[in-house]
């Protein structure tokens, strides 16, 4: 319960007789971070000496939480329970089962459940297509996800979404669940941390009151049907006319915009404006009209596939079929870690994976892998003499080279290492002029260099390397300042386009650097490429103006404006009829259910 899970409102919940729950992403904010978190936990058992637990949700954000900080303070408070939610819960769970909590874990599917079940958590939290926040996007309704789960789990489970009465906990109850989750009737309680205005919109709401945001984003959240919910969808909602969005199929946060060069040349570039997506380049075909559209000089060059990737949330490995705008998956093997901010490099029909690390991971990895596009089959690597995130790597000459990234204590890395493909073996290559993150880079075969782009503290930076004197040099900066570009190279020139952007410069707009002259222009150079608009149909960041948690929280928190911000509640907002204590709620709720189990269930059998 985002803006909603403190301390008062866990304690008045837990005192009631339920299960009061903090929202550690909520607490857990700067400048405190985890210290505020330790700080509720401390405030919640000063209020009530009940059980209560802490949510932890594990959903890729713009700048990750720190989760490993956020487990070990539970472990320090000696918290009891824990409720996860989210992608690969795993480590999280082990955390808190070796420290002796009690783990209920919510899942939207019962596959979900079921691995859930295997990673060791105690109980599951059924999460219905009703309920307010994300459903997943299957669209499985309680009625039939709660007889699916009690056919199916060994362990047990509670029924939430959607539920917000004493009739609903009947049923919970009869289909097998222990209990039930609520979420938005919390919301609507005297002790509830929101404004009043608020809480009288959700008393006359309808069960028809809410909407779908994100859908095309495959990352569907119910919210409040209001203006702002309405202009969101509105944004999102497809149109031919404008230049095509291929979304990555397992990660709402990369969405990547195909730019139209030409009829039959589709650059793969970075997503424009997002600071924590995949650095993507690629792509021509050698067909004669792509030649023809071309310049000159690049129509000399032979003109190959190329694909660079970084994928900061990447849990699977995929590749972008340009033809037809689709993305197939490559088979990891059974067993494999993955990790984020991993580099991959496309070089002689092979993928080469190197590096990653998450916050809540066990810092940056050395690992490098190979995927065989002829016989499909991986391959390890010897590691890296680095461990490094956020870098680039490129195939070249016969050999893969990584630069820049993260180190452990996420400091930029200067050092470039590269790997003899022929020979197997790793070797130290001349450092970069300064440490580089968040790095790309591209190989300009004509001119045998390799050419880095990334950033330190205050702006991207350019190098380029000759892979024959093993040196570098720094390259004019680009005429306008932007970070993480897509960085695409055809015969000897370099384009960027996209990344992030000052506020009033055009986030679509296309420079190039010609290699032998030295010289930077913005022009399409003879591309004739379409430039990106600032809002792009299924691109998140065309509405993130309009879902900003700062606007929930204003919301919530002091104006009580209930049309200026998205959010979250279920469809059981339409059966809120009036704003009690949370013991008021749970008595008359617990007296209508056994109303409903003594006497109307017993004069049916």
């Amino acid at each position: 319960m985002h803006f909603v899970g403190y301390a008062d409102m866990a304690a008045a919940v837990s005192n009631a007789g339920g299960l009061g729950i903090i929202t550690a992403l909520t607490v857990a904010q700067p400048p405190k971070g985890k210290e505020a978190l330790r700080d509720e936990i401390r405030k919640c058992r000063q209020l009530t000496d009940k059980p209560f637990g802490v949510n932890i949700t594990l959903l890729p954000v713009g700048v990750p939480p720190d989760f490993d900080g956020i487990v070990q303070v539970l472990i320090e408070e000696k918290v009891k329970v824990v409720e996860t939610a989210g992608r690969n819960p795993e480590k999280v769970i082990k955390q808190c089962k070796d420290a002796g909590m009690f783990v209920i874990h919510k899942c939207v599917a019962v596959r979900h459940a079921l691995t859930a079940q295997k990673m060791g958590a105690d109980m599951i939290s059924m999460d219905g297509f009703d309920c307010g926040g994300h459903p997943g996007e299957e669209d499985v309704g309680n009625w039939v996800l709660l007889a699916q789960a009690s056919q199916e789990l060994s362990i047990p489970f509670v029924a939430s979404g959607g539920t917000a009465t004493g009739v609903q906990l009947a049923a919970a109850l009869a289909m097998g669940a222990e209990g039930i989750n609520m979420g938005t009737r919390f919301m609507a309680t005297k002790e509830a941390p929101i404004v009043q205005p608020i809480k009288d919109v959700m008393v006359k709401a309808k069960v028809t009151d809410t909407t779908h945001v994100f859908r095309s984003l495959k990352n569907t959240e119910r919210v409040y049907k209001n203006k702002t919910a309405a202009e969101a969808v509105s944004l999102l909602m497809d149109d031919p006319s404008k230049p095509k969005v291929l979304i990555h199929p397992n990660d709402e946060l990369q969405f990547i915009p195909m730019l139209t060069a030409c009829p039959e040349l589709l650059p793969l570039l970075h997503a424009a404006g997002v600071a924590s997506a995949a650095a993507l380049a690629a792509t021509c075909s050698s067909a004669a009209p792509v030649h023809a559209a071309l310049p000159k000089v690049a129509r000399a060059a032979p003109i190959t596939g190329v694909l660079l990737a970084r994928a900061d949330y990447a849990q699977l490995l995929h590749c972008p079929d340009l033809s037809d705008g689709t993305w197939h998956e490559v088979p990891l093997p059974q067993g494999m870690p993955t990790y984020l901010s991993c580099a991959a490099a496309f070089y002689r029909d092979h993928i080469y994976t190197v590096g990653g690390g998450a916050p809540y991971l066990d810092g940056k990895v050395v690992r490098a892998t190979c995927y065989n596009l002829r016989d499909g089959t991986w391959s390890e690597l010897s590691p890296m003499p680095t461990a490094r995130s956020h870098c680039a790597a490129v195939g070249c000459c016969g050999r893969l080279v990584v630069i820049g990234g993260k180190a452990d204590d996420d400091q930029p890395l200067d050092t470039v290492e590269v790997f003899d493909l022929a020979q197997g073996e790793w070797e130290c290559w001349s450092c970069l002029p300064m440490g580089l993150s968040c790095c790309s880079a591209v190989s300009v075969h004509r001119l045998h260099s390799v050419v880095a782009l990334g950033c330190d503290d205050q702006r991207t930076h350019l190098f380029c390397g000759d892979l024959a004197a093993k040196e570098w040099r720094s390259l004019p900066a680009m005429p306008r300042e932007r970070w993480q570009p897509a960085l695409l190279e055809l015969a000897e020139y370099l384009i960027t386009i996209g990344g992030m952007v000052h506020p009033d410069e055009d986030i679509g707009a296309v420079d190039v650097f010609d290699m032998r002259t030295g010289q930077w222009t913005s022009a399409n150079h003879g591309l004739h490429v379409q430039k990106l608009e600032s809002e792009k149909p299924g691109d998140f960041f065309a509405i993130a103006h309009l879902v900003k948690g700062e606007n929930y929280r204003k919301s919530f928190q002091e104006t009580g404006d209930s049309e200026s911000s998205v959010w979250s509640c279920g469809q059981s907002i339409g059966l809120i009829k009036d704003i009690p204590t949370c013991q008021e709620l749970l008595d008359r709720m617990v007296v209508e259910a056994e109303d409903i189990i003594r006497n109307r269930l017993q004069s049916k059998l």
